[in-house]
């Protein structure tokens, strides 16, 4: 009866632990797909090939897991306080040119795909200052 109890209770932590690595990976994906441009993350944990790992190697792998969702939602956390910032660049930018003469944004760091720059420079012509859009991305081999 005893090593069916221990079984049945190595079985149930087996299961739940897989059930939070599950959660966690889903959790992980969740955020990287949310991100743009992509946040890095660590390199892949290892185990050694396919096995089946034993309590003590999944639960390592769950901490390991949860470490790196910590560490992926700070660094999502800052990227997006950094978009909403240049986002408020470009938006004062095109209310008062003048006001920010040189200053540069770009489509990374709005978050969007694109090698689009705004950037506010005096027009040839008249001397006003305007925001002049680049052209896009550049040729290949250029």
């Amino acid at each position: 009866m005893l090593a069916t109890d221990t079984t049945t209770a190595e079985l149930a932590a087996r299961h739940s632990l897989r059930d939070q690595i599950a959660r966690l990976e889903r959790e992980l994906s969740n955020t990287l797909a949310r991100t743009y441009p992509r946040v890095n993350v660590s390199r892949p944990i290892a185990h050694g090939g396919p096995r089946l790992l034993g309590l003590e190697a999944l639960e390592r792998t769950r901490d390991v897991l949860a470490a790196r969702l910590s560490e992926v939602d700070q660094r999502a956390a800052a990227q997006r306080e950094a978009q909403a910032r240049a986002r408020a660049l470009l938006a004062a930018m095109r209310a008062d040119p003048a006001a920010h003469k040189g200053a540069r944004v770009t489509d990374t760091e709005l978050g969007l795909p694109g090698c689009t720059v705004y950037s506010v420079r005096r027009g040839v012509l008249t001397g006003w200052w305007r925001i002049k859009i680049s052209s896009g991305c550049p040729l290949p081999g250029s």
